[in-house]
C-alpha cells in the first residue's frame, strides 16, 4: 500500500508535465518500456536498488539504461531523480 501511494506521488510530478506538454501518454509507454527492461533484467535492477553499490556507479546504469532504450530527456529526468531518492524500485509500481 505505502509503496503504491509513494509510486503515485512520483508519476503525478512526472505525467503533470506530461499533460502540460501533450505528451503524457509518450511519457506512460516509455515508463512501460523502462519497466519491461528492469523486468527482464532483475540483475540491473537489483544494482540500482542495492545499498552495496555507490550512487555515482548507480546514476552511469541508468544513464545507460536512458541511452540504450533512447528515452525522452523528460522521462530520463524522472529516473535520475528515482535513483538519487533511492526509489528506483517503485517504476515496476
Amino acid at each position: 500500500m505505502i509503496r503504491t501511494i509513494i509510486a503515485q506521488k512520483y508519476a503525478r510530478g512526472l505525467f503533470a508535465v506530461g499533460k502540460e506538454e501533450g505528451r503524457y501518454e509518450e511519457f506512460g509507454e516509455e515508463l512501460k518500456r523502462v519497466g519491461a527492461f528492469l523486468t527482464a533484467s532483475p540483475e540491473v535492477l537489483s544494482a540500482l536498488e542495492s545499498p552495496i553499490y555507490p550512487p555515482d556507479l548507480k546514476m552511469e546504469i541508468v544513464e545507460e539504461v536512458i541511452k540504450g532504450l533512447g528515452v525522452d530527456e523528460e522521462v530520463a529526468r524522472f529516473l535520475r531523480l528515482l535513483v538519487e531518492k533511492k526509489r528506483i524500485q517503485y517504476i515496476q509500481a
